[in-house]
């Protein structure tokens, strides 16, 4: 049985997230990867892409941010050694406005690459948020969280080599409740002949606008690609995790903590299967210990929230985490 997993930490705490995000940046190794959000702009507003060579020969790295309406706005190159790494930074220093699409970075040898934006919110800067690359899969699924005037969820998708493509995407967002898997709400997702569109799902299915806790499901005919995140009203950001519905029958984070309400991990499930699964999640200390085993059963799209711990324990534990389901 399989089952899929997102990422973000309780009160979506930034610099946990983009911990979790880098350390499982593993086994990335192609020839074209997609990040299908970015932005270009000036040093306060923009994205960091980092790429690395995992071949053993030298490789030449192309990074192309493409706006929304497939428009090439820039082009960077950058010739690394084996092992060696680079960073490539869109835009610069003097631009005045802000280009948002997709990036895509390719190699004839084997790269890997993780990026970070960079963003100001109310005239302060956030710290920086992880994202890792994809390659294309028709369908997706993530977590989202909706509170009214309080948090939000959004979604973006680009085509990849959208210039070959016959024509654009037919996508559909399904929203599912609890472990039983109802559905709650369901709409297009409607490229208007972009490369690239980013929308909040509130703006997607206007129906849960007044709260909604998750899976969220894209069904498309050809292959896209996708990215989460989270924002809250202080103009915060977080990325959660968006993966290929295939799942996985045992998945591991290499770091997790477990304590009170403020200082813990929550771990969210979904089964991407069509029968019902059992998922076990244990929390094992730096040690070896075993120290928690939480259950629960999902019908088919059904999801759940584990949070490590409990309110009342007065210390942290750090180690990691394993789900498993049968």
């Amino acid at each position: 049985m399989k089952l899929c997993l997102e990422r973000t930490m309780v009160r979506y705490s930034l610099c946990c997230s983009l911990l979790l995000l880098f350390l499982t940046v593993s086994g990335l190794g192609q020839t074209e990867l997609y990040f299908a959000q970015a932005i270009r702009g000036n040093s306060l507003n923009t994205t960091e892409i980092f790429v690395q060579n995992s071949d053993s020969t030298e490789t030449d790295v192309t990074v192309r941010f493409i706006k929304s309406d497939g428009t090439l706005e820039e082009s960077q190159e950058v010739t690394l050694q084996p092992n060696g790494g680079g960073k490539v930074r869109l835009g610069g220093p003097q631009l005045n406005s802000l280009s948002v699409g997709y990036a895509v970075v390719s190699a004839p040898g084997n790269v890997v690459a993780t990026a970070f934006y960079f963003l100001q919110a109310n005239g302060e800067s956030l710290p920086p948020i992880g994202i890792l690359p994809e390659t294309g899969s028709a369908n997706w699924r993530t977590f989202a969280k909706i509170e009214p005037g309080a948090v939000n969820t959004g979604i973006a998708v680009a085509i990849p080599d959208a210039g070959l493509a016959p024509s654009a995407p037919n996508c559909q967002l399904n929203l599912y409740s609890g472990v039983n898997g109802t559905m709650v709400g369901s709409g297009p997702v409607d490229f208007c002949e972009n490369e690239q569109l980013a929308r909040f799902i509130t703006e997607l299915i206007p129906e849960v606008k007044d709260g909604f806790e998750g899976p969220a499901v894209l069904s498309c005919d050809q292959p896209v690609v996708a990215a989460a995140l989270i924002q809250e009203s202080s103009g915060s950001l977080s990325t959660v995790a968006m993966e290929p519905s295939s799942g996985a029958t045992e998945l591991y984070f290499a770091q997790a903590i477990r304590g009170n309400s403020l200082n813990t991990t929550e771990i969210f499930v979904q089964n991407s299967d069509s029968t019902r699964i059992d998922v076990v999640v244990r929390f094992f200390k730096s040690d070896g210990t075993l120290e928690e085993t939480q259950s629960k059963e999902l019908r088919p799209n059904g999801g759940a929230k584990i949070k490590l711990g409990t309110p009342q324990l007065n210390s942290f534990s750090v180690g990691y985490a394993v789900v498993l389901s049968t």
